[in-house]
């Protein structure tokens, strides 16, 4: 039986995206451990994995992305408890957050395992820089490089990577033909409990007026719902629980303020999109929503009353936009999701079974 262990950064949301692929590969046999904060305790044992624990000096109800100074930080104080923590039993793959738990790939090394990044959503076309950033940045990288025994590419880049998962379908990647073939787009991971999206039948819960039903997130429900009181011409339901994931199938549109998970949710269940974005993140998704023909983006002055209402009826009218979107859902299918993640992990491990390796002794000397 393999041990593969998912390296997570702090906070039970942080997880998410990868706790499909973790069950899959509890339902083919392995053994799945998560080395993660104790609020993801709950979401790990739902997958079927062991979760193992460590300390964080990061802002766990913080969804930001931290400074690298921080990171570092972090760094020093995770891979020493989690060395200690896996001695009983190394992990043979290693799979981590590219952005904020790349320490995993650190661990990897000291093991003599393969790593496998895992980016949850775009991928920074300058990330694989090694020098980028700041001088106190690359002083940084030096110290802990120098600490670990190692040097500073390898403590950024490692010493070769068998594959990266990217959970996008390829086409949503800004410049995705310039990334070589190590990069794999499995398309969009679902939540774990959300149902086959084949299955457009309206949730229970749901508002059964027979109307069109708009799915709104959160913070834009109150908006759909005064924009299309008086003309009661659609419903409008919340996005953001288990019975709106099932909604979805049955939606026109989601009204979203450009999360990456229901967009591409949405876009899995051949949703046309109405785009609201406030943060940066939320602006490059509105922006690829756009430039991909998914839907249209406003401005938040701008989705009120019926300007909102007008937007939303023309794209569920528009046919370029549904084609577009009937398109996107094809091949959101054809990625594969946590079926073809699963896949490459397992195509690592077997590769690296008739490989040598590069091990580090405890004290992070090479041996």
């Amino acid at each position: 039986m393999n041990h593969v262990s998912f390296c997570a950064p702090p906070g039970a949301g942080r997880i998410g995206p990868t706790l499909g692929i973790a069950a899959e590969l509890v339902r083919r046999g392995h053994r799945v451990s998560y080395a993660a904060t104790r609020k993801a305790a709950t979401p790990a044992a739902n997958a079927g994995a062991t979760l193992i624990e460590y300390d964080t000096s990061l802002d766990e109800d913080d969804d930001s992305v931290p400074r690298f100074s921080a990171l570092l930080r972090e760094a020093r104080l995770v891979l020493p408890a989690l060395t200690q923590r896996y001695a009983a039993y190394v992990p043979d793959l290693v799979v981590y957050d590219a952005s904020m738990a790349w320490w995993g790939r650190l661990l990897a090394a000291r093991w003599g395992v393969p790593a496998v990044p895992v980016w949850p959503g775009f991928v920074p076309r300058d990330h694989a820089a090694i020098h980028a950033g700041p001088l106190a940045r690359r002083r940084g990288i030096a110290k802990l490089a120098a600490e670990l025994r190692l040097t500073p590419d390898e403590v950024l880049l490692g010493s070769g990577t068998p594959a990266q998962l990217v959970l996008l379908p390829k086409d949503f990647q800004e410049g995705a033909e310039s990334f070589d073939n190590t990069y794999q787009f499995v398309g969009h991971v679902p939540p774990l409990s959300a149902r086959n999206p084949a299955a457009r039948t309206p949730a229970s819960g749901m508002p059964s007026t027979g109307l069109p039903l708009v799915i709104a997130s959160t913070g834009l429900q109150r908006r759909c719902t005064e924009a299309f009181a008086d003309r009661k011409s659609h419903a409008v339901a919340p996005v953001g629980n288990r019975a709106s994931q099932e909604a979805l199938q049955a939606a026109v549109a989601l009204v979203s303020d450009g999360d990456l998970g229901p967009v591409l949710s949405a876009l899995r269940a051949g949703v046309p999109l109405v785009v609201v974005p406030r943060s940066p993140e939320q602006q490059h998704v509105a922006a690829r929503v756009v430039d991909l023909g998914l839907g249209t983006r406003l401005d938040a002055r701008e989705a009120t009353g019926d300007r909102l209402r007008e937007t939303v009826v023309g794209v569920c009218a528009d046919e370029d936009i549904a084609a577009n979107v009937r398109g996107m859902r094809h091949r959101i299918e054809r990625s594969g999701g946590v079926t073809a993640a699963a896949t490459v992990l397992e195509g690592v491990l077997a590769t690296h079974r008739g490989l040598p390796v590069n091990r580090l002794g405890s004290t992070g000397r090479r041996g």
